[in-house]
Formats: structure tokens, C-alpha cells, sequence
């Protein structure tokens, strides 16, 4: 990884040296990045869901599915599921009923400028994918140093591109530096942000141009809830298959996905909570065990830190361990436990009487609901109790860090797309 060297512009401000990582992979100096920025902002060759574009996503796929290392990161094969030739036409027949309305043309924005975060390592290409989908150009700022699967992905992808892809998208690494960012501002039409609040504060304070938007990724909370009755009656077939489709929600990238639960909420007015909970537990914990999970000491002895402050700062029912990497703390009643995150499997449970009583506490960070024993009706119910409030996505155990064009609120193929009215 190229580090930083300091060049003067002889104008005061000293500009650093980057990394291309795509089209090429090598050192790359800041006017080129701005200047390759300009002319992606003019390019207006392609069209949402270009043939083009459709076919190398087929491809990126096969080349992801196709590989062995690829297949020792699940994150990756999920990635090369959700690029499979017959998902992406699925999306692209949704909206199609929307493109071909007579009084009116869907069309790119133009460039999108996306900083994705450095802790969910797939998340850069889904959200570039997404706008590429759309038919934008895309400028993709990665961190300044990239971990074993980032590095892989952006292998297949400099391997599989066609020279379509190439000449309209561009993948940086750049440390932070606010005047790189603010240039590349000036000259797009989207800034997606995924992080942190703080870094989300931090971008805002640079202008975009007037008729560019932001869409905003900020921290968000997820939770789970699963219907007491509904896992008594699971068989030990089920059990299993259920606490492994937790154990994805919770361990892939190590409990820091804006979606991976924090909170699991037991849900029933009569419920045997104590014995279903251990049943839960001791079976989640095989799974783990099964999956070879490892958490070094370090993250260990955060983890146990963080349980001693829990139980002196909320009103904790009892703490327990379960295998090499579960840690449960028991709320005696619910309450707000959001603010520092601890990830590596640590969870708060609660019980509470009915899904309804989860709506009057959420809140507008509250992202994701995994849930188990819920029908739809219920569900729907639910989000209209919360109204709002809270919760932009419910889904099944095991669906929660799957990705898709409706996220965190918003519909990213309509956000990354504008429609020009011919009456």
C-alpha cells in the first residue's frame, strides 16, 4: 500500500499521493483523481440497468461463486449470490412497470461519489453495484488500508471488467483529507456516506453542489425478537437450523453490521423464558463451536469490560456465558441499552408480552428486525404500531445482513435515478 507522500501544488496546500485500486492498481497523484472525477461527472453514456452493465454482474458472479478462495468468506459467496444473473434481472423486472410509463424517462443522476465504511468489507461493491445499476458513473473512496477479502474482490473485479466498466468507475484509497473529498464533492450528483454519525457529521460540513443530494448511513441499532411459543415447538432439526441462521446475523463481520442484532427480545404473555432461553443459548453456542468461530484476547477482555460497566450502569438480571464467544446479559426489565457497541457475540435479552410493546421505545436509529414465530399479519401490525418511529427493515432470522436496493428507508435504485416528466 502506497502511504502518503507530500508534493506541493505551489499554491500552499501540500496533495497527497493515492492508490488506484480499479481501473488500475498503482500510485496515483491527486489531479488525476480529479481529473478523471470531471470526466466521469460528464460522462452520460449509460442507461439504468444497461445490457452492459448486466452482463458483468453475471459475470462478477460466476467468477466470485466460481472460486475456492472466494469460498472460504461467506460474506463473498453472499455477495456472488446477490449478483447472480436471475437476482439482478428479478430487480430489474420490478422497476420495469416504473421505466415504461409514457409520461415519463428514468435517468441516472450522474455521478456518484460513494464513502463506504472500513468495517463491513463487501459493503463498498454493493453500494457501487447499485448505482451502477442505475446507469451512473461512480468514484468509490476506499480506506487507506484494505483487509484479505476488500483486496480479493477488487482482484476478480480489475479481472473481469469489460472496458465499459473501466472507463466509467474509479476505486481510490486516500487517507482523510477534507480537500480531496470536498473536489470530488463539487463535481457529483450523489454522496452516499456509510459510517458512523461522527463521520456522517464530519462530510456534511462539505458542500455539494445545488442540485447534488446526500443519502446518509448513519449508526443504526438492530434488534431481534422471537415468538417464545413458536421455538418450544421447534424439533432439534429445527433448533439447529434456526440458531445457525442466528449465528450468520450475529458473527458475520463480528457483530459491527448495522444489521447484526443487540438486543433479543422473547416474545409471549406465558412463555417458559428461562427454559427456552437456555435451549436457545447451549444450541447457538454448538453452532458456534461448529463454525470454528475465534475471538482473540483482546476482544475477549473488551467484551467481559464492557458486561462489568452494563451491570453497574442498567438494571441487569444476570450475565452469563455460553461456549468460547457468547456473552448474555439478562435485563430485568426492558430498557434503552443503545450508545457504546460491543461486538464478538455479546447480546442484551429481555422479555416482553407482545411485539406491540417494542413500538412506543424505538427509535429513528433503530434499523433492522430479525425475527422468528411472526407471521405477516403480525408484522405488518407492527410497523404500522411503530409508524415510523423506527425499524426500516423486518426480516426473517438469518436475512440480516443480506442486502438489498431497499435499505435503511431508502429505495436505491429510485434514489440513484431521476425521472424527467414528458406530459
Amino acid at each position: 500500500m502506497q502511504r502518503y507522500a507530500r508534493l506541493s501544488d505551489g499554491a500552499g496546500y501540500v496533495s497527497p499521493v493515492a492508490t488506484s485500486y480499479f481501473p488500475t492498481y498503482e500510485p496515483i497523484a491527486v489531479e488525476s483523481i480529479l481529473a478523471n472525477c470531471v470526466r466521469l461527472a460528464k460522462d452520460r453514456s449509460r442507461t439504468p440497468f444497461d445490457p452492459e452493465t448486466l452482463a458483468f454482474a453475471a459475470e462478477f458472479s460466476k467468477a466470485l461463486l466460481s472460486d475456492r478462495a472466494a469460498a472460504r468468506f461467506p460474506q463473498v459467496v453472499s455477495l456472488g449470490y446477490w449478483l447472480r444473473a436471475t437476482a439482478i434481472e428479478r430487480l430489474r423486472l420490478a422497476y420495469e412497470p416504473l421505466f415504461a410509463q409514457a409520461d415519463r424517462l428514468v435517468v441516472p443522476r450522474g455521478l456518484v461519489f460513494h464513502l463506504p465504511p472500513a468495517n463491513v468489507d463487501t459493503l463498498f461493491l454493493y453500494s457501487w453495484i447499485m448505482g451502477m445499476l442505475a446507469g451512473n458513473t461512480n468514484v468509490i473512496r476506499l480506506p487507506s488500508a484494505l483487509n484479505d477479502v476488500t483486496q480479493l474482490l477488487l482482484g476478480f473485479l480489475r479481472a473481469t471488467a469489460t472496458p465499459a466498466i473501466t472507463e466509467s468507475n474509479l476505486f481510490v484509497a486516500y487517507g482523510r483529507d477534507d480537500v480531496i473529498t470536498a473536489e470530488i464533492s463539487q463535481v457529483c450528483d450523489v454522496r452516499v456516506v456509510w459510517g458512523g454519525d461522527e463521520k456522517v457529521s464530519a462530510v456534511r460540513t462539505i458542500p455539494l453542489p445545488p442540485n447534488a443530494i446526500d443519502l446518509n448511513f448513519a449508526n443504526r441499532f438492530s434488534i431481534a425478537a422471537i415468538k417464545a411459543s413458536a421455538f418450544e415447538a421447534l424439533d432439534e432439526a429445527g433448533e439447529h437450523q434456526l440458531t445457525e441462521r442466528v449465528y450468520n446475523d450475529i458473527f458475520w463481520f463480528n457483530q459491527m453490521g448495522c444489521g447484526s442484532p443487540r438486543v433479543l427480545y422473547w416474545v409471549g404473555e406465558a412463555c417458559d423464558f428461562k427454559a427456552a432461553r437456555r435451549r436457545f443459548f447451549e444450541s447457538l453456542s454448538a453452532v458456534e463451536q461448529e463454525k470454528g468461530y475465534f475471538a482473540d484476547v483482546g476482544a475477549a477482555v473488551a467484551k467481559t469490560n464492557f458486561a462489568f460497566r452494563a451491570m453497574l450502569d442498567h438494571n441487569v438480571a444476570s450475565y452469563e456465558r455460553f461456549g468460547r464467544a457468547i456473552s448474555v446479559l439478562t435485563l430485568a426489565e426492558p430498557e434503552d441499552v443503545r450508545g457504546e457497541v460491543q461486538g464478538g457475540g455479546l447480546l442484551w435479552e429481555a422479555r416482553v408480552a407482545s411485539l406491540f410493546d417494542l413500538a412506543p421505545a424505538l427509535q429513528r436509529s433503530d434499523q433492522t428486525l430479525t425475527y422468528f414465530g411472526f407471521d405477516r399479519a403480525e408484522l405488518l401490525a407492527f410497523a404500522r404500531a411503530a409508524n415510523g418511529r423506527g425499524i426500516d427493515r423486518i426480516v426473517p432470522a438469518g436475512a440480516a445482513l443480506d442486502f438489498g436496493h431497499l435499505w435503511d428507508g431508502y429505495d436505491l435504485v429510485q434514489a440513484f435515478t431521476r425521472v424527467v416528466h414528458i406530459a
